[in-house]
C-alpha cells in the first residue's frame, strides 16, 4: 500500500487449516496440477470490505 508500511501490506486475511488441506492432499488418490489465471477471483469473505486498521493516516480513511 505504501512505502512507510512493513511489507507493503495494509493487512492479511487469511481461512482454512492448512495442514488437514495437505493431510487430504496426501491421501489422495489422484492429485491434478491445474494453473489459472484470472484477475477476479478472491478466496475471502463476502462481506469482508475493509480492514479494522487505518490505511491512510493524513486523512483518516480507513481500509
Amino acid at each position: 500500500m505504501r512505502k512507510l508500511m512493513p511489507g507493503n501490506v495494509c493487512f492479511r486475511f487469511a481461512r482454512g487449516d492448512a495442514e488437514a488441506v495437505a493431510a487430504a492432499f496426501a491421501a489422495a488418490p489422484r492429485r491434478i496440477a491445474l494453473e489459472l489465471t484470472n484477475n477476479r477471483l478472491a478466496g475471502e469473505a463476502a462481506r469482508r470490505r475493509r480492514s479494522p486498521a487505518p490505511c491512510w493516516m493524513r486523512w483518516r480513511r480507513w481500509a
